[in-house]
């Protein structure tokens, strides 16, 4: 997961966020805006989430920050499981 920033000729961010799967290297979200705050990268990891559930390795939670993460285990979003 990674956010992209580019100035528009117009003087305004554009702003993506990058989901792409480490082993396969496929791109799995962009969303571009000239804003993308909280609400909007949950909503965007809610939409991978139900159209490519996780079978192995790690989740795309893993990588959130803490409270993102609560909101997402909270919602049923996501469900913990611990590897050893």
């Amino acid at each position: 997961m990674d956010f992209s920033v580019d100035g528009l000729a117009n003087g305004r961010r554009n702003r993506i966020l990058s989901v792409v799967d480490a082993f396969t290297r496929k791109c799995l979200v962009l969303e571009a805006d000239t804003r993308l705050g909280s609400g909007r990268v949950i909503q965007a990891l809610d939409r991978l989430i139900v159209t490519r559930p996780f079978t192995t390795g790690k989740s795309i939670a893993d990588e959130c920050p803490a409270t993102e993460k609560y909101k997402l285990i909270s919602r049923g979003s996501v469900s913990l499981a611990s590897v050893s």
